[in-house]
Parts: structure tokens; sequence; C-alpha cells
């Protein structure tokens, strides 16, 4: 079967997709991968068909997304101001990317857009997720307002988030959505009551995450399938630098430091509370660049600045990894087994600091936006050397390199097929634009 999957984001919303396209055409069928042109040499390089979605995420990255934090209200003002300015060259991407198609597979991200392209063409559709969408009780919108455990009536707290978080997103895209509705797909606009209450989880939806670090919760159904992550496999011909070979085999280990695609606008400033925090805890450490170019010039010897390696081969060696949170960052450092300091920047960041914390895999986080060398150094001190995170982090990482995601995922995408393709079609409200 010919298949499509779309994604937008940075290297973490794509990597993943990767992993499962190559796992889905080792079964079989044949896949595209639609995301920015940025990726097309990544793509093609693991086997899979590049197409185009006209979704820069360096442009998008390029504000001060400390400023957004983890309010979702920002950050959907920020989503919709990308989307705007796009206009519908994104909408006719996408199109184009799906055209020829017979089974759409989406990001949550994506999916924006992603079920009007699968109403316009009529095809079967599966959504998917790297973090958490889908109403529930059992934790709040993992890019909205988090309701602290001692609330009276958490759940229905928790629950109301994404109520909230959704209404007010799609406020901000009602007009843009019905304007590529119109202009590119040829549909009708939908009225607002009808878009105010769209439900994704109609659709079955891939979550691509574990349940070892996100319960499954009570309240979803059948069509909420956990299969775990979707990692790539470790390559086996890599070959670090001969200078990372020799700084890792000296003792003490050092930490690890990356904030991988966020851009910071004091790059400066961070390095230099970099380096103090690591004084102050007395570790070495390996620090990526990232698109903030950490480390410019100056580190001292204890410090080695490098611009590219693999998480799977670096983070199993390394005492400590201090990351941003993302999702593929997170789940990557979890599988290591290593335990794991979370500076969460914005967006879905919080909600992945907040699961470390509460498997015991890592201290609590330190938001980007309170960091202080002080703080930072406190965290690193704790997360090399008590004894309990370090052990609570082992099991995590046994838990997650036990289970298959992708495997779990392709078989659930077989099964989908095979079983209930009806509920994989697009509604037919989507297509008319009636109640």
């Amino acid at each position: 079967m010919k298949i499509t999957i779309s994604s937008v984001g940075s290297r973490g919303d794509v990597q993943p997709y990767v992993a499962l396209g190559k796992g889905l055409a080792a079964a079989g069928h044949q896949v595209t991968l639609a995301v920015d042109q940025l990726f097309q040499p990544f793509v093609e390089e693991h086997g899979l068909t590049f197409a185009r979605l006209n979704a820069d995420p360096i442009k998008a990255l390029e504000t001060d997304i400390r400023k957004v934090g983890s309010n979702p209200f920002k950050l959907f003002r920020w989503m919709a101001d990308i989307v705007r300015e796009m206009g519908n060259t994104y909408v006719e991407s996408y199109l184009e990317a799906n055209r020829d198609t017979e089974l759409m597979l989406f990001s949550n991200v994506a999916a924006m857009v992603g079920v009007h392209v699968g109403a316009a063409l009529d095809v079967p559709m599966i959504s998917t997720a790297l973090q958490p969408i889908v109403p529930t009780q059992a934790y709040s919108y993992s890019a909205g307002m988090h309701v602290p455990e001692w609330m009276p009536f958490r759940g229905m707290f928790n629950k109301l988030t994404y109520t909230v978080s959704y209404r007010f997103l799609y406020r901000l895209f009602f007009e843009m959505v019905n304007q590529g509705r119109e202009e590119v797909l040829g549909l009708p606009s939908l009225p607002w009551r009808m878009y105010a209450n769209l439900d994704l989880s109609y659709y079955p939806i891939l979550h691509g995450f574990s349940r070892h670090v996100v319960p499954f919760p009570p309240d979803y159904n059948q069509d909420q399938i956990f299969t775990g992550y979707w990692f790539l496999e470790q390559d086996e011909d890599y070959s670090p630098p001969e200078t990372l070979r020799r700084f890792l085999a000296e003792e003490p280990r050092p930490v690890y430091i990356g904030f991988g695609s966020m851009v910071d606008k004091e790059a400066e400033s961070l390095t230099g509370l970099v380096v103090e925090a690591l004084a102050l805890a007395n570790q070495r450490a390996v620090l990526l660049g990232g698109w903030t170019d950490l480390g410019g010039s100056g580190l001292p010897e204890t410090i080695l600045k490098v611009d590219s390696v693999p998480h799977d081969w670096l983070f199993p060696q390394v005492a400590a990894t201090v990351i941003h949170g993302g999702a593929g960052t997170t789940a990557a450092s979890l599988q290591a087994g290593t335990p794991t300091v979370v500076v969460p920047f914005f967006a879905d960041q919080p909600f992945w600091s907040r699961r470390v914390a509460k498997l015991g895999a890592g201290p609590a986080p330190v938001p980007r936006q309170k960091l202080t060398a002080k703080h930072l150094a406190e965290a690193i001190t704790q997360a090399v050397e008590d004894a309990d995170i370090r052990q609570r982090a082992a099991e995590v990482g046994e838990k997650l390199h036990a289970e298959d995601g992708v495997a779990n995922a392709v078989q659930a995408v077989d099964e989908l097929l095979a079983t209930r393709m009806d509920r994989m079609m697009p509604e037919e409200r989507l297509k008319t634009g009636k109640m």
C-alpha cells in the first residue's frame, strides 16, 4: 500500500517518523515522508521517498521562545502567526505530497490541515501523536496548563485543559483553515460550531510513546493505541571523532548538555551560565552547540563541544544528560537509562520534564525562564550522585529497551487496515461542511 507520513517541526519531530516509515517499508508498504526540505537528505539516507512540505522549522524557531514558555495561549498565537505567514502554500504542498497516497498518516501538529486534505482526497487516515493530545482525566494537556496534584477535582480540571486549549487554538486557525479548504482543496468552509467540535480521536491514533513513561489512561478507548517509542536503529557504521572518544574515556565520566533545536537569543550568556554551573558541580561535559551554537569560543578543557553525535551512541556513555525536554531527546535519554535533567523551554517540554521527575529518573525540572548557574549545578549534582535516581533511570531504560515501538506500530497499522477501515475514512461532514 502507498502510505504517506506527514510531519512538521524540528529533527525531533521528524526522526520518529523516519523510524516508523522504515518499519512500514520493511513490512512491504511504499512509504513517502512529507517534511520540510531541510530534512530531505536525512529521509533519503534511510531509503524513504521524500515529499516536500512548506514548513521551515528554522524560521519558526527564530523567535524568542522563552517569551512563549509554558503558556499555551502564547504558544498557539506563535503557531498561528507561522501558519498565517505561510498562507496557502503549506496547504498546497500538503495536498501535492499526499495526492497519490492510499493511506495518510500525520502527526498531531500537522493534523490540523491533514484531516481536511484527507477529506478532499477521500482517503483513509490515521492520526499520530508524539505527546498526549486526547482528552483524559489522567493528566493535563501536554502543551497546555498544568493542574497540580493537590487540586480538588483534578481529573475534571485535567480534562478541561484540553477543551480550553483546543477551543482557543481552533479559533486562531479557523479562518486560515477555511481559506485553504475553499481556495486550495475545493471544499466548502466549515461553520464555527462544527470546527470548534472537531474531534481527532474520531480516527484511530497511534501514540508514539511508551506507557512505561506515560501510563495508559483508564478513560481511553481502543482507538488510542500506545505503541512505544519509534526509535531509529543505531548506525553500526558510526565512527566518533577521536577527540570525543578520548574525552569519554577519561574520568570522571562527563555529563551531556544540549538543547537541540531550541534557539536562545542569549547564546553567549547561556554558555557562560553552563560553564559556571559545571564548575560549581565539579563536572566535565560534552556540549552540543545546537541551533543556538552554545560554546562559541573560550571553553575550558573540561568541556568538549560537538556539533552532532547520535544520542543512542552517546547517552549510555555519560553520567547524566541535561536536555531541553523535547519528546525525542527525552525518550533517547530515558532509553539509555541515564539520569536526566530537563531544562524545558516551551510547548510540551514542561510535560516531559514532569514525567521524568515523576518516574524518579531525574531531579525536578529547571525551567529555562528560571535557569541560574546555581540551580543547574544543584540539579546536575543530584542527577550524578543520587543513587535512587540512577537506579530508577536504569529501570526505565530496561523497560524501554524491551519494547519495540516501531514493530507495534506497524502491526497496529496492518490490523487497522484489515479490520477498521470504516473508522479511518473522512467524516462526511468534513467534505460537505454540514452538521
